[in-house]
């Protein structure tokens, strides 16, 4: 018979960590000058902004113009049928006064 072997624990050994050294830090220091909110001073951030805000009153102006097509055309829609709403009257009357009463409608 083959005898078994129990397996033995390792011990590890931990290391110890090797830490960078600290570089001096300057807590205190003259902080840069900052600019005045108030002050006007053309960046390219704002040429950006007056790009994409072009873009948007562009936008708008079309689709107001689109807009205004539209209830035009409804408009001469609601004027046409109108129109042959009142042919159709006109032409019921003309019927009935020449071939007298003789529609349901």
């Amino acid at each position: 018979m083959a005898t078994k072997k129990t397996a033995q624990k390792k011990t590890t050994v931990k290391k110890p960590r090797a830490y960078a050294k600290s570089t001096s830090v300057k807590s205190f220091h003259v902080a840069p000058r900052q600019q005045d909110f108030w002050a006007l001073n053309f960046t390219q951030q704002s040429l950006y902004w007056v790009i994409i805000g072009a873009a948007v009153l562009a936008v708008a102006i079309y689709v107001a113009t689109l807009q205004i097509k539209i209830n035009e055309l409804y408009d001469q829609v609601d004027a046409n049928s109108l129109q042959s709403e009142l042919n159709r009257d006109e032409l019921k009357k003309l019927n009935e006064a020449i071939h007298g009463n003789t529609t349901n409608n």
